[in-house]
């Protein structure tokens, strides 16, 4: 696992654009965006969130999209919503 500390510099590796595995001793912050979904119940009159961003540690897979579960948009809507890729950054640990 790789640890960010005082003796070592963060910088920045390379931009994500795709699916790819993080290096060993990197990190990740990657947006995805709503690109559709699946109404389970009710009716959805707008994406309750289109952007999200996740974080990935030393050597995990990023995937290219990913499907939520049945997300609650409101008390009585219900969708499945599908996120891909949008960009990313890839910051490495080097002594």
């Amino acid at each position: 696992m790789s640890t960010f500390n005082g003796n070592s510099t963060l910088k920045v590796n390379r931009a994500i654009t795709g699916a790819t595995t993080v290096a060993s001793n990197g990190y990740a912050i990657v947006s995805y965006r709503c690109t559709s979904y699946v109404i389970n119940t009710g009716s959805v009159a707008a994406i309750w969130q289109p952007l999200v961003e996740r974080h990935f540690g030393p050597s995990q897979s990023i995937p290219a999209s990913f499907t939520s579960g049945s997300a609650t948009i409101t008390s009585t809507n219900q969708a499945t919503l599908t996120y891909s890729l949008e960009s990313g950054v890839e910051f490495v640990n080097t002594p």
